[in-house]
């Protein structure tokens, strides 16, 4: 009888190495968006300090980020939910504030979706923004409406093939160029580039993984709890972060061994892949799409998580859809306008939930 307990304890703890792609798949999906896609959060938070210094940015961004993915997972399996995360972290005052504020912050990210989306299809294909904001909105309503476990099954896939997709063109860049590739690492460390935080590639770092987490908490608490084990849900959080850093790192070093090649340019990865491959516009806009599909499907699903949890009852689809018509309402805005306002201030909440995270884990 013992030994029967063991054996089926340790089949219980055995690691489904598909689960563990199919939750950091979902969590590198939500992470992607219009900015990773385009190459801009790339840009401004790593290259622009040259190469040692978006190296170290970059080793920045993949301790914290890969910490608090896993730290966060493992809780989820926990608590078996993503309710009440924030008060998990924060306690019950400072934890109900967030709940109140995250949301807000997500909605509005939620906004530099939809209008990423009517840009890019307006831009590549000459539609008009509306169509570009309707298709992404109706379907998000359509895979939130279709569950968490079908959720996670549909952007995990599509997250992976992105990163994929983008190492694999990243790559062949690199040994495309290796040429010149040191003198255009010599050229990088004195252009002037875009930055989007302080002066410090410390800091850079740090808020290019407190802006990315600020809006995962509730999906990867949620990504959590399907998790079968403690250890599924650390390895997958290991595996989605790692990997999505790594893949930022590795478009920045493409990016300066290139830099005359997408210097100046608003949407560097094109450049860099029409380089690759001439005439992928058509190619790329599809995948920026689906970087900014995989993003806003888990921001709508932790809004409405967050605001409404029982998702049995049957005002919850009117709720997924009134959420969704207000962001559609909101998509209209500017891009650039939506980008500048939005993720400054994600990033410093960001901030201020890790170290929420960070004294919470101490103290256990």
């Amino acid at each position: 009888m013992v030994v029967e307990a063991d054996m089926k304890r340790a089949k219980k703890a055995r690691v489904d190495t598909g689960k563990v792609l199919s939750l950091g798949g979902a969590f590198i999906g939500l992470c992607m968006g219009s900015g990773f896609a385009s190459g801009q959060e790339v840009i401004q938070f790593f290259t622009s300090f040259g190469l040692l210094g978006s190296l170290g940015a970059g080793t920045v961004a993949l301790l914290i980020f890969t910490w608090v993915a896993s730290t966060v997972m493992v809780d989820g399996k926990k608590l078996n939910s993503s309710v009440g995360i924030y008060k998990f972290y924060c306690g019950e005052r400072i934890g109900s504030m967030f709940e109140f504020i995250i949301p807000l912050m997500m909605f509005a990210f939620l906004n530099v979706m939809f209008s990423g989306a009517g840009a890019a299809i307006n831009e590549y294909f000459g539609l008009p923004t509306l169509v570009g904001i309707a298709i992404i909105a109706f379907s998000c309503v359509i895979t939130v409406l279709l569950g968490l476990k079908r959720l996670i099954q549909i952007i995990g896939s599509i997250g992976i093939i992105i990163v994929l997709l983008a190492a694999v063109i990243c790559i062949i860049s690199l040994f495309s160029n290796w040429q010149v590739i040191f003198e255009n690492i010599e050229t990088a460390s004195r252009l002037k580039m875009p930055m989007a935080t302080f002066d410090s590639w410390w800091i850079s770092g740090l808020l290019y993984a407190s802006f990315n987490m600020v809006t995962a908490l509730p999906f990867l608490s949620g990504l959590g709890s399907q998790a079968r084990s403690k250890e599924e849900a650390f390895l997958a959080g290991t595996f989605g972060s790692s990997s999505y850093i790594f893949a930022g790192i590795l478009m920045n070093l493409a990016f300066i061994a290139n830099i005359g090649l997408v210097y100046g340019k608003e949407i560097p990865f094109l450049a860099l892949a029409n380089s690759v491959l001439p005439g992928i516009g058509y190619l790329f806009c599809l995948l920026l799409i689906a970087g900014i599909y995989t993003t806003a499907v888990p921001l709508l699903w932790s809004i409405c998580d967050i605001i409404y949890a029982d998702k049995k009852n049957w005002t919850y689809p009117i709720t997924v859809i009134a959420i969704t018509a207000l962001a559609f309402i909101g998509g209209h805005l500017p891009f650039g306008l939506l980008i500048g306002s939005v993720y400054p201030i994600i990033g410093l909440i960001g901030l201020i939930l890790i170290v929420f995270i960070f004294f919470k884990k101490l103290s256990c």
